[in-house]
């Protein structure tokens, strides 16, 4: 059901996100194509996280705990993935920040 709705909302990309017009802004227009958009990506990738809450779930009632803890700590590893795609640039940001000053006064 939630797949069907998600799909629904962000088929032809939602003009409150703009999904579907951000991978030309990046320089990622060649990964995409008119069968497959970013909002089809987007609409897959919470389905799924959506299906593995629900696996744990029914892990959880019944009483299979060792693959509640397994499936809950890949929930975890997705998270902490998107999580490292956003520290790294901002670690090359303030990397680049830091080395300015230097980079001029050694030139």
């Amino acid at each position: 059901m939630l797949h069907v709705l998600l799909r629904v909302y962000w088929a032809r990309g939602s003009p409150i996100w703009g999904w579907t017009r951000c991978p030309p802004k990046r320089g990622m227009a060649h990964v995409f194509s008119e069968t497959f958009k970013a909002s089809d990506l987007v609409t897959r990738v919470i389905v799924i996280f959506a299906m593995l809450f629900a696996t744990v779930e029914a892990a959880h009632r019944l009483d299979f705990t060792r693959v509640e803890v397994l499936v809950g700590m890949f929930i975890k590893f997705g998270g902490d993935v998107p999580l490292g795609v956003g520290i790294l640039p901002i670690g090359f940001w303030l990397a680049h920040l830091a080395t300015g000053p230097f980079a001029r006064k050694y030139r």
